[in-house]
């Protein structure tokens, strides 16, 4: 009955107003009339029709939320039990109130909005067996949608290196680990505990062993270990790597060199720091060297970032943007260099990098920069070695149509590594979504991957950043209109981008929370007009 009352929640998402009914076998007749009454009751809850909640009735009233809990300014608060999809990663949660925190990624309450559905699930005799290569956000996504639509599908995930907790786990959440360890063994740091994976029959195998190829033809999935797994469908999720320039790849490869991707490379660095490491130099000012930059600085140590673009975060700030959060950084202690690019790096003879040598604008000399530990993060190359092996068609990533169908019928690919129309899209909700209709399309089922505005986000240098939509790098500058609001002393940045009188996108930098997310994110996917959001900027 627990299980039962698992799946309903977890998979429906539909949250049971009473108890499961637990009858023996050989039922009396009050028995059999109990199971008729319930029956009755069950179909008024699913057609939403008024029932008595006897679970609601059984637990005492949440405590009244005060002013300052986050919470109470959450819209969609309404006193009674519904659903609060994740805008980061996409899950959904029932509840009074969203979650403090998404168990999935890790995203604060404020990144919560109200559904009043969720769409059916559809179902799928197919009862053949499904291996689903990766660990990350998209390869569960696959899975949990596997098994949501095919129950007798066999199942079995398999990552392309060792899994070091054992669990595959919420990539995002690295960072926060430099400065709190512990964030490594909450329950919240793997993206569904050990028990999901028991109770749906998806078999792991993410320790000691590696993929090495896959044969198409005779539809097998090779490790390391010599064993192969024979498949019917196959579902490619193998994600990204960090990527560096051919010229940064001693870096790379020395052993004070750092790229932040998974748990193995936390703890190197931690150990680093421990051993007395004073002075880190990143290259890169995208959100994840950002990111690792601040629990750096809040570790102590002196940090600079360089970046070869002439402003940070270029993708999701405007110039004006980057220029109000550069000033944040400055003013936290770290030392920026931007539109610089790599002249020489200096090795020891045991190979740790001793120092880097930049060119500069507007310096004739290079810039030397000392350090004890030297991060790298240039954007990411998506994971090919293995499909290349099967034969896929390969460009940037596999490439997949809206089904997140392969070349070959039988693979599926998602997430990270996945090419669809032209693009990699690197972000947890969409591996998530792509992940959703490649479990499905493997079963044969109609699915399509739809691109949407997702919020990009950074909670870091005791400011939180807000992208959403296009913040004028689609179009010609003068295409735009812009209503704004810049405090740079404040650490306040607002600007709302207009095309044809329609909110096309946003931008908001300022210290406190994220509330603003909700009314932007419904404002740009309605179009709305200047004088709809011109209070949003107060």
């Amino acid at each position: 009955a627990k299980f039962i009352d698992h799946r309903l929640a977890e998979e429906v998402k539909f949250e049971m107003p009473f108890k499961p009914l637990v009858v023996n076998f050989r039922a009396s007749a009050d028995e059999l009339r109990q199971c008729r009454e319930y029956g009755v009751r069950f179909a008024q809850a699913l057609k939403g029709e008024p029932v008595h909640n006897e679970r609601a009735a059984a637990v005492a009233a949440p405590p009244a939320l005060v002013a300052s809990d986050k919470r109470a300014r959450i819209p969609g608060v309404t006193g009674k039990s519904r659903l609060w999809k994740c805008v980061v990663c996409g899950e959904v949660y029932p509840g009074i109130y969203p979650p403090e925190s998404c168990p999935a990624c890790g995203a604060g309450v404020e990144m919560f909005v109200p559904v009043d559905n969720v769409e059916e699930v559809p179902k799928s005799d197919f009862a053949g067996h499904v291996v689903v290569l990766g660990a990350g956000a998209a390869a569960v996504a696959a899975a949990k949608a596997i098994r949501a639509s095919a129950v007798n599908a066999r199942i079995t995930l398999c990552a392309a290196d060792p899994i070091l907790p054992g669990l595959p786990y919420n990539r995002p959440a690295l960072s926060d680990a430099l400065t709190d360890p512990s964030v490594l063994s909450r329950d919240s740091f793997a993206i569904m505990p050990a028990a999901w994976y028991e109770q749906n029959r998806v078999t792991l195998r993410l320790r000691g062993e590696r993929v090495t190829a896959i044969n198409a033809a005779q539809k097998l999935v090779v490790l390391s270990s010599g064993e192969s797994l024979p498949y019917e469908r196959l579902v490619y999720a193998l994600g990204s790597v960090n990527s560096a320039p051919l010229p940064m790849e001693p870096i790379m490869r020395a052993p004070n060199g750092f790229s932040i991707r998974s748990v193995g490379d936390v703890r190197r660095l931690q150990v680093a720091i421990q051993g007395g490491a004073k002075r880190a130099l990143l290259l890169g000012g995208g959100i994840l060297n950002l990111e690792v930059a601040w629990e750096l600085v809040s570790l102590g140590l002196q940090v600079t970032v360089v970046e070869v673009m002439p402003r940070i975060l270029p993708r999701q700030l405007d110039p004006a943007g980057s220029v109000v959060l550069a000033r944040v950084l400055k003013e936290k202690g770290v030392t920026l260099h931007c539109a610089a690019t790599l002249d020489q790096i200096l090795v020891e003879p045991d190979g740790r990098v001793r120092e880097i040598r930049f060119m500069v604008a507007g310096q004739t000399a290079p810039l030397a920069i000392p350090a004890d530990v030297f991060l790298v993060s240039c954007g990411v190359r998506a994971v090919t070695e293995v499909a290349k092996t099967a034969g896929l068609r390969i460009n940037r990533g596999v490439v997949v149509d809206g089904r997140m169908a392969t070349s070959d019928p039988d693979i599926f690919a998602c997430g990270d590594c996945a090419e669809f129309d032209g693009l990699l899209l690197p972000l947890w909700n969409n591996a998530t979504a792509q992940g959703t209709v490649a479990g499905r399309s493997a079963l044969g089922l109609a699915a399509s991957f739809v691109r949407e505005p997702i919020p990009c986000t950074m909670d870091a240098f005791g400011v939180k950043v807000l992208s959403l939509g296009d913040c004028g790098q689609v179009a010609a500058p003068e295409s735009y209109s812009t209503l704004e609001r810049n405090e740079p002393q404040q650490a306040i940045f607002r600007k709302f981008f207009f095309t044809q009188g329609k909110l096309v996108g946003a931008i908001v930098i300022q210290p406190d929370d994220l509330a603003l997310i909700h009314p932007l994110t419904q404002a740009v996917a309605q179009g709305a007009s200047m004088a709809d959001v011109a209070s949003l900027l107060a």
